[in-house]
């Protein structure tokens, strides 16, 4: 009997493309509707794929097993007899998916390499592979670049349109061409708690089931909010300012506008926080992994904090400068009601909510990753290694354009990745994540404290002032003692009342520049102090009431 041919191990990834510019490419009224609708269709059509190409390895009697999936990728191993078969496999399959998703915004890639010695040299390869077929994504699909009119029956408007309803709508929704159908998609979603994709020639009916488990299914909706009542009041009596929906019924997701009231009505301040993280150096972890099995161990690992632990945040009280006030007996709000997640999955994720929700929720995640990740550091990698965290929040108005602040979160995490990693910047600082624990704290203790004493809000512009003269006193060669006590004496000018602040701000610097002089590695970077004094002015204006 001939003997069977021995078949080579291929390692494949399929990633879908242009998924931010995809979910962000949205109109700024019902932001909140078009992105849950974009960011479920993602979610689905990622499983649709994968489960596509094991269907299509299996009918070249080829077998497939799913590594992982999740984030806008997917991992599949997959024997074959050579590269050609390989590579016809494959090519089919690309085929498919340029030819569903030709009108679409976004597309799938798909980059296979041999399983080479082990699995963390496999990965760099894939990893690599996956970078240059990104770069010619339709080289396998050259009638993507036939020139067409119009007119062209093929691809008429007519077409186009019954495309867009057929594969993407809800079922029941009437066709209304000035609609944003994202945002009819999630009312539909909303009202009978299901809706229906077509991809690859199969229809899907998806119920609120389906999306259990999905971060994006955890979303604010108007009874999450402990002040509803009376905030559907305000809403309706000021109902000219809100144009695209000024009722918030206990079944509404609640949208951007409402984030900036809920913070302009505990802090005075009507603004949205925007935050983006991911995790640091994930390439050069897994290719540090010997065996494919611990691969997939950290990869489950990496996509059930991203799934899963991160919902337990959500109950917990959102509120840090508030828990200072040991008088306050009010019921805490928790995060559910003040934090929307855009998208979370794989090794990174996009946040938006009322800006003084969004900075304690993201201190609490990388607590909430760090101390996770301290189970997985001894299996996975060296014993003196983190894996860590990088994170890049802005603080805007909910009018700002959802590209926009999209590009600016972006554009933050960019630049605390470039200053070391395990980085967080705010207010266009870097800082580490301790610096970013005392920057809260010592905000809330301040607020809390001015507010108490009737501080009038004039004098954070001297805290302001007096954090430029800390920093000119660090940067330079020696240490000036006396002008560290006479800036001191500035904060405080010997008032009693205000002693305490000069205590709260000049202690921690005193002890950094003491460092600093002997050469010890300084606790705080100095840069705090003024964000200390920006966020404090966001805690103590005049607070929106509802009533």
């Amino acid at each position: 009997m001939e003997n069977e041919k021995i078949k080579q191990k291929y390692l494949l990834k399929g990633d879908i493309n242009g998924i931010q510019k995809y979910i962000f490419d949205v109109q700024n009224n019902g932001a909140a509707k078009s992105l849950k609708a974009k960011s479920f269709l993602i979610e689905k059509i990622g499983s649709v794929a994968y489960k596509k190409v094991l269907k299509e390895l299996k009918s070249f009697d080829v077998n497939g097993t799913i590594f992982y999936e999740g984030g806008g990728s997917f991992y599949i191993w997959f024997d074959a007899e050579d590269d050609s078969i390989a590579n016809k496999i494959i090519d089919k399959i690309r085929k498919e998916f340029y030819e569903a998703l030709k009108y679409e915004k976004f597309y799938i890639t798909l980059s296979f390499v041999k399983y080479e010695q082990n699995f963390g040299a496999t990965w760099i390869n894939l990893r690599e592979q996956s970078i240059k077929d990104q770069l010619q994504i339709f080289i396998s699909y050259p009638s993507a670049f036939t020139p067409y009119s119009l007119d062209d029956e093929t691809i008429s408007d007519l077409e186009y349109s019954d495309y867009v309803i057929n594969d993407l709508q809800s079922k029941e929704i009437g066709v209304i061409t000035n609609s944003d159908i994202y945002k009819a998609i999630t009312n539909e979603m909303v009202k009978h708690n299901y809706f229906f994709i077509s991809f690859l020639g199969k229809k899907q009916v998806l119920n609120a089931a389906d999306f259990e488990n999905i971060i994006t299914n955890k979303l604010p909706f108007g009874e999450d909010y402990k002040e509803r009542e009376s905030y559907k009041k305000y809403r309706l009596n000021h109902q000219y300012d809100y144009p695209d929906n000024f009722i918030l019924e206990d079944n509404n997701l609640i949208d951007f506008d409402a984030f900036g009231d809920f913070a302009a009505h505990r802090t005075g301040t009507n603004k949205i926080g925007v935050a983006k993280l991911d995790v640091d150096n994930l390439g050069q972890i897994f290719g540090n992994i010997d065996n494919e099995t611990e691969g997939g161990e950290l990869s489950d690992a990496l996509n059930n904090f991203f799934k899963k632990s991160l919902y337990t945040i959500f109950s917990e009280e959102t509120l840090e400068w508030r828990k200072l006030d040991k008088d306050d007996k009010e019921e805490k709000e928790v995060f559910k009601a003040n934090i929307y997640p855009v998208y979370a999955g794989g090794d990174d994720c996009f946040i938006i909510g009322a800006w003084d929700a969004v900075l304690p929720f993201v201190k609490r995640l990388q607590e909430k990753f760090h101390e996770e990740q301290n189970m997985w550091r001894d299996k996975f990698i060296n014993k003196e290694e983190d894996i860590t965290l990088s994170a890049g929040i802005v603080i805007v108005d909910p009018t700002c354009p959802v590209k926009l602040f999209a590009e600016m979160a972006e554009n933050a995490l960019s630049k605390a990745k470039k200053s070391g990693k395990n980085k967080i910047v705010l207010f266009d600082q870097v800082f580490s994540w301790k610096d970013y624990a005392v920057l809260l704290y010592t905000s809330a203790k301040l607020a809390t404290y001015m507010q108490q004493n009737n501080i009038d809000r004039a004098y954070l512009n001297k805290i302001t002032k007096s954090a430029k003269g800390f920093n000119a006193l660090n940067n330079n060669n020696g240490v000036n003692f006396d002008n560290i006590y006479k800036l001191r004496y500035y904060i405080s000018k010997n008032d009693e009342t205000l002693n305490y602040i000069a205590e709260l701000l000049f202690d921690p610097y005193y002890k950094a520049m003491k460092n600093r002089l002997l050469n010890h590695e300084a606790d705080l970077n100095i840069a705090i102090y003024p964000a200390i004094a920006r966020i404090t002015e966001l805690l103590t204006k005049s607070k929106l009431a509802y009533e």
